[in-house]
């Protein structure tokens, strides 16, 4: 079976180069996989990303050029910091259970990408120069609605990429879709498609230095949008990205819970927390780099609180409040997270907009941290 096993072809994922092994064997999926796996049955996804080890020697290239060349793996772990993409790439060239755990990794990629597309033009010129086509990875990316080595609107297909009876051995020049109209793809799809499609060509395994969760923050400052001294606006950071990605944000592949871009304001200020996939990152950066600067802040949050003593005030009634929070969990056990203990001391959206004005409840907040109460303990 081996000598049969298909090399991919440039930008072919590993999941369209069983679909042609198994085609050229003519056998069904559920037979090639055990001979190449030592008799372990399984079906492929169409993200797949595990049995690396094996399939690498059988199609005739290192582990590591298979993840980086024909995975989504170098998309799904760009914005991962070192230790966490060392440990993810160790997993993804492990053997059994771990490796197989990859279907994690690439959910950010998975969940916003629920059908397979494909270039019509690509299709056709593939079928000419190998004699097959197949699915390529930059044509099945969260956002990416056009190819860029022929400019043209991508045909979306009715095959689903996750779920049950996710594994069709159908290949591009025989799907049926619908395509893209030309008129509808933006300056912002073409700038997204070109920032998603140079993560995924990076090839390598070495983490992003210097983004932080200050980052955006900076570039928001940098571009006259926001001062320096202020807390963003919500409301108006969405307003203003909504502007910018343009109408049908929907169309990028975010869920619908998303839509409203609330997740921004979180990705601006610091020590959120917040895990973030990389459709998220890359839109931000996108709307940062198309969108015009401002000669005036427009994003500043301006509180509309009470100020001087009353502040003071308010901030010696959060902190007791929320101390007696945090020793009612530790009395029962209960490990919370801050955001809720601040919810349950009344004091969450005061204290997330003016942090520098509750010094009183910020030291709570970091002996809460600290303490056998948190849901994310930090080292003292």
């Amino acid at each position: 079976m081996k000598h049969l096993v298909q090399r991919p072809l440039p930008d072919e994922s590993v999941c369209s180069a069983l679909v042609r092994t198994a085609r050229r064997a003519g056998l069904p999926i559920g037979a090639v996989t055990p001979a190449l796996t030592g008799g372990r049955k399984w079906y492929p996804g169409f993200f797949q990303g595990g049995h690396l080890g094996v399939l690498a020697e059988a199609m005739r290239i290192s582990p590591v050029e298979l993840l980086c060349s024909h995975t989504y793996f170098p998309y799904a772990t760009t914005f991962f910091d070192q230790p966490l993409l060392d440990r993810c790439t160790s997993n993804a060239l492990s053997t059994g259970k771990i490796a197989l755990g990859q279907s994690v990794v690439t959910q950010g990629v998975s969940e916003r990408c629920p059908f397979r597309r494909f270039c019509a033009k690509c299709a056709r010129a593939d079928a000419l120069q190998w004699g097959e086509s197949y699915w390529h990875r930059s044509h099945n990316l969260p956002g990416v609605r056009i190819c860029l080595e022929h400019q043209a609107p991508l045909v979306e297909t009715q095959l689903p990429t996750t779920g049950t009876g996710q594994w069709h051995d159908v290949l591009p020049a025989e799907a049926v879709g619908q395509s893209l109209r030309a008129q509808d793809i933006t300056e912002f799809d073409r700038e997204l498609a070109r920032a998603s499609v140079a993560r995924l060509f990076a090839h390598r395994i070495i983490a992003n230095v210097g983004l932080g969760r200050t980052h955006y923050r900076h570039a928001l400052i940098r571009k006259g949008l926001l001062s320096s001294d202020r807390q963003v606006n919500a409301a108006a950071l969405s307003r203003w990205a909504t502007g910018v990605i343009g109408p049908s944000p929907a169309r990028l592949g975010f869920k619908p819970s998303d839509l409203s871009f609330a997740w921004m304001a979180q990705m601006v200020r610091p020590n959120t927390g917040v895990p973030v996939c990389p459709l998220k990152h890359l839109v931000f950066q996108t709307a940062l780099s198309i969108g015009g600067d401002s000669p005036t802040p427009i994003l500043d949050h301006i509180p509309s609180g009470p100020s001087g003593n009353g502040v003071d005030r308010l901030d010696l009634i959060y902190s007791r409040r929320l101390k007696g929070v945090m020793q009612v969990a530790i009395r029962t056990g209960e490990r919370i997270r801050v955001r809720d203990a601040l919810v349950a001391a009344g004091c969450w959206s005061a204290y997330r907009h003016a942090r520098a004005d509750f010094p009183e409840t910020g030291a709570i907040v970091l002996e809460l941290r600290r303490s056998d109460a948190s849901a994310r303990k930090i080292a003292t």
